[in-house]
């Protein structure tokens, strides 16, 4: 059970938050909800309602059964990163939030090889699954209720995902910070510059 938060001014948090979570990112998945009527465990017949229709249950799946323990994770790593702020600083935020997050994700065999270990080598760019907006996705469901009462707030979002060096450990870093959302963003610099 959580612990009851209170309620953060949006003012009174000034410092932005940063948060690593050390593991191997997991995307959201599709959630898919079914229908299937309730059936008597012992006969096996139907069980109708009061005006004698079948009664219909729901239930619902998620694709990645390992995102749970993902969330869990991420939502431990932000509420640890929130106890580290000062006291005015800690609680939800009501507002806008500004959220910064890069994925490290494990480099495959094929990059590990002393082509790339070289000074000044160049990973390529992670261009296969996992989704960049199923992980993120994942991130900010999780943070709900440990950061912001609802991932709608997120107005701004920068995001990447790319391999981890050589010898680094696959992790998320994630930067939060409460945002009006009327940033200009400048025209003479490409958008992942402003995350670094």
């Amino acid at each position: 059970m959580r612990a009851k938060l209170r309620l953060a001014t949006d003012a009174a948090r000034r410092t932005p938050l940063h948060v690593v979570v050390y593991g191997v990112a997991q995307t959201k998945g599709s959630t898919k909800s079914f229908g299937y009527y309730a059936k008597n465990k012992t006969t096996g017949a139907l069980i109708l309602n009061r005006h004698g229709k079948p009664i219909i249950l729901t239930a619902t799946t998620n694709d990645n059964a390992k995102n749970k323990g993902w969330s869990q994770l991420v939502a431990e790593g932000a509420s640890r990163a929130v106890h580290g702020l000062p006291v005015s600083e800690r609680g939800l935020l009501m507002g806008g939030v500004r959220l910064t997050v890069a994925f490290y994700l494990q480099t495959p065999k094929k990059y590990q090889t002393t082509r790339y270990q070289q000074p000044g080598a160049r990973l390529p760019a992670h261009i296969t699954k996992p989704d960049s907006s199923k992980l993120l996705r994942s991130v900010e469901d999780a943070l709900t209720n440990v950061l912001w009462r609802d991932d709608s707030q997120v107005v701004e979002t920068v995001m990447m995902k790319r391999y981890t060096a050589i010898g680094e450990l696959p992790r998320v870093e994630i930067w939060v910070e409460p945002t009006v959302g009327d940033v200009a963003l400048p025209r003479d610099q490409p958008l992942f510059e402003m995350a670094r």
